[in-house]
């Protein structure tokens, strides 16, 4: 398992041009809210660099449960609801009201009327009550995010993800017709493997390419909160949940493709961060060369991301860029929601 939950700005028409100028109002089933569609380009450059993708699955269900009952493994009960049993085998529940908002369980099985979700949504848990708003979404995965390869060189460009362990693993785009991503062993098909919403991946391109996101299934944007998961004393990849951003965002960009580290817009200072235990490190070029851009904690009393020497940072985060957070103890990164506009 990649993310074990269990563990625990507006978009205006500028935004049309930033996602490639495919923007479209879609209107998803009669329980769904309408969403928002589209892709963006950007340039990654020769060698190692870090990002995420900000786009989403569709919704395929939105609602209310009927009943609940918790667990390790918890049920989700929606009378009528009429779903194809073990349809959601590749799917998650992802919750956006209350103070669990963004929080992202994992399917484990349904029926035609319940849900089975890894993770305690009991009193002993994550405590959410019988009320609270949830939607349906398939999982992002390496096959869906890098459509046809997105545009990656074959078996010479890799992606590496980090996983709860601590462990690694790399990947390969193979373009032999239809196109897979493959392991190590440029065999084993991984079209499968999640990533989950704010997850980082490292990119390894032996030349600089021009990368796509958005072109298959995973094209929506997420208008509600993110609550990314944090494993203690390992590193996590995370990025933000905004796909506005430059065609190069590692390059000059303005500051409506930025946020700076102690924004409202990167959540950072209201994700119950550790003070000066849990580090943030940004990663960036220097020179053409991918080199560590500075270290970061959070300081509670001046209610801020600040540097080594305790000076508040002024460092911002290219939108579409990942960073690492290593924490002392396990917890979330909980991202505001991208407030969609007309």
């Amino acid at each position: 398992m990649l993310r074990s939950p269990s563990l625990f700005s507006s978009l205006t028409c500028a935004v049309g041009l930033a996602l490639g100028s495919l923007l479209t109002s879609h209107r998803a089933p009669a329980q769904s809210q309408a969403d928002i569609i589209g892709f963006y380009r950007f340039q990654a450059p020769a060698g190692v660099s870090l990002w995420t993708c900000a786009l989403t699955t569709k919704k395929q269900f939105q609602g209310i449960p009927t009943g609940v009952t918790p667990g390790f493994t918890s049920t989700i009960t929606r009378t009528g609801a009429g779903w194809t049993p073990d349809a959601f085998l590749l799917h998650y529940v992802e919750i956006i009201d209350g103070p669990w908002a963004g929080l992202v369980l994992d399917i484990v099985s349904n029926t035609a009327t319940t849900l089975t979700v890894q993770g305690d949504i009991g009193q002993t848990g994550f405590n959410l009550g019988s009320t609270f708003t949830f939607v349906i979404r398939k999982h992002a995965t390496l096959g869906t995010i890098f459509h046809r390869g997105a545009g990656l060189n074959a078996f010479d460009d890799s992606i590496t993800l980090l996983y709860d362990n601590g462990s690694r693993k790399k990947f390969y785009y193979d373009d032999t017709p239809p196109g897979h991503i493959v392991g190590e062993d440029f065999t084993t098909l991984q079209d499968t493997e999640i990533v989950y919403p704010g997850q980082g991946m490292l990119l390894n391109c032996s030349g600089a390419r021009s990368l796509t996101f958005g072109e298959g299934e995973v094209r929506y944007i997420k208008d509600t909160p993110t609550k990314i998961p944090l494993y203690a004393g390992k590193v996590n990849f995370v990025g933000l949940m905004n796909p506005v951003v430059a065609p190069d965002p590692l390059g000059p960009t303005s500051a409506g493709e930025r946020s700076s580290l102690g924004s409202a817009a990167l959540g950072l200072v209201n994700s119950n961060l550790s003070e000066y235990d849990d580090l943030i490190s940004l990663y960036g070029r220097k020179n053409g060369i991918f080199s560590p851009l500075g270290l970061f904690y959070y300081d509670q009393a001046a209610g801020a991301i600040v540097d080594t020497d305790g000076v508040t940072a002024s460092i911002s985060i290219p939108h579409g860029t990942a960073f690492t957070i290593k924490p002392t103890g396990n917890g979330y990164y909980t991202q505001p929601a991208v407030i969609v506009g007309p």
